[in-house]
């Protein structure tokens, strides 16, 4: 959905046909790319921390993977639209 919206967004600000389709599939590989090594990231650091549970004694329930987990999470499920939304509203 995003690459789509970029391009759309990159044809009414009057970038060519080629540049626009270009900068809608840079975003689409770099919000998949961002995705497999978020996965990549869980994979690896969720023994980590079950060990450091088992080892210290800790209650840890969540753990934190920074911001990209949460741009993939705030992509997929539509909240993007309200933000642009918001951000046009504000900024006009």
């Amino acid at each position: 959905m995003m690459p789509l919206i970029f391009m759309i967004l990159g044809l009414i600000l009057r970038l060519s046909l080629s540049k626009a389709l270009k900068a809608g599939l840079m975003v689409g590989i770099g919000f998949i790319g961002l995705s497999i090594t978020v996965n990549l990231m869980i994979d690896s650091l969720t023994p980590v921390s079950h060990a450091l549970v088992e080892r210290f004694g800790l209650n840890l329930t969540v753990l934190d993977v920074g911001w990209p987990a949460r741009r993939r999470w705030q992509w997929g499920r539509g909240l993007a639209r309200w933000s642009f939304r918001c951000a046009w509203l504000l900024t006009c």
